[in-house]
């Protein structure tokens, strides 16, 4: 996906946005402390392990359920004013659940162009989107609708369930942002940009409910809830 109507990020603004370099469908490395793509300051780490939730299913019938997976880069990654870590939403303090109406930003490197009207080359710069989180059944609801209208047969498939969060704004993300943070205004991440349809709510997966699964296959603990 790619940010829409968002503006340019300043120097150092998102410290814990980083980019992921694939070929291939082949994730081959990670670059940390840049906003744009062809930064020569910006810090590549090899990547050594890529942890897959064990029920995600990339069928493109079903719904994008446990849209999740953790990098594991091959040394620790040195922090500074342009790298910083990033605390999760945690599912032990419900003031990290991302409630409908709490503000936040996603970030991404998408192709802005295939979201404009009017032709826009491909961004090499950083942008962010403004957003609220929106209502959840009434997203589910939606997607029903939608989906009960394009594909009859599979009327009883959700596209939107429980492991999942929606957002709603006129700023949004297309094609090349996916994976990308949605964070509150506390600095808290609460979802990972999913998947989103025209004219309906952009989905993520929400970072709250899959916290365990979070704290089990890394070395995060519930005392250093960062990534």
């Amino acid at each position: 996906m790619a940010i829409k109507n968002g503006t340019k990020v300043v120097e150092g603004q998102y410290p814990y946005q980083a980019s992921l370099h694939l070929k291939d469908v082949k994730i081959l490395k990670a670059v940390v402390g840049m906003n744009k793509l062809d930064d020569k300051n910006a810090v590549t780490y090899e990547i050594e392990k890529i942890i897959k939730h064990e029920l995600f299913m990339e069928n493109i019938y079903e719904p994008k359920f446990a849209d999740i997976a953790l990098v594991r880069v091959s040394k620790d990654i040195k922090f500074n004013d342009k790298v910083q870590p990033i605390q999760l939403a945690s599912s032990e303090n419900i003031e990290d659940y991302p409630f409908e109406g709490i503000s936040v930003t996603i970030t991404g490197w998408g192709n802005t162009h295939l979201c404009m009207s009017d032709f826009e080359e491909n961004t090499n710069s950083l942008f962010v989107a403004h957003q609220t989180i929106y209502d959840f059944e009434k997203c589910e609801e939606d997607y029903t609708v939608y989906h009960k209208s394009k594909h009859s047969m599979l009327s009883h498939v959700s596209l939107v369930n429980c492991g999942m969060m929606c957002t709603v704004g006129h700023e949004y993300t297309c094609k090349g942002d996916s994976g990308g943070p949605v964070v509150t205004g506390r600095g808290i991440q609460v979802g990972i940009v999913s998947f989103g349809m025209k004219s309906l709510p952009e989905v993520s997966t929400n970072v709250w409910t899959w916290y365990e699964w979070i704290i089990e296959n890394s070395n995060i603990t519930n005392n250093n809830l960062y990534l």
